[in-house]
């Protein structure tokens, strides 16, 4: 049968013990060096990543908010632009009718002053005419 020996098992034990630490001094120690050395860049390279994440991020709102500034100064300019040309035209155009209207009460006068002109000298074509005629007809005036 089989018999348990306490020695045996012991050797076993101690064999069996210096097998891992050979094996975790020269197999595993390298390899979980090089582990955590892979690990630390990870999280520096994830650090870096938060850190650019960040950065984008806090850009990013920097930049909306300068693009609202910006919309909000261009819809400004627009207003005022649009509101200066109005007032302008609106002046131009006051300019404009009171010249149009000096010039229009300037040609009535001329207006009618031409047509005293022509009416006093229709009048004196008329009495000349009516002359003309009366000598023509009775060989003299009728007074």
């Amino acid at each position: 049968m089989l018999e348990f020996d306490p020695i045996v098992f012991l050797a076993h034990c101690a064999v069996f013990l210096c097998g891992v630490m050979i094996f975790d001094r020269l197999l595993f120690g390298p390899v979980y060096r090089i582990l955590e050395l892979r690990r630390t860049r990870l999280n520096i390279e994830g650090e870096h990543a938060g850190a650019a994440r960040r950065t984008l991020d806090e850009l990013t709102e920097t930049h909306r908010r300068e693009m609202e500034k910006v919309h909000r100064a261009g819809a400004r300019i627009l207003r005022d632009a649009k509101e200066r040309g109005e007032r302008d035209a609106r002046s131009h155009l006051d300019a404009a009718r009171a010249g149009t209207l000096a010039w229009c009460e300037e040609e009535k006068a001329k207006l009618a002053a031409m047509q005293a002109a022509a009416g006093s000298e229709l009048d004196g074509i008329y009495d000349e005419l009516s002359a003309m005629v009366e000598k023509k007809l009775w060989g003299g005036t009728r007074s």
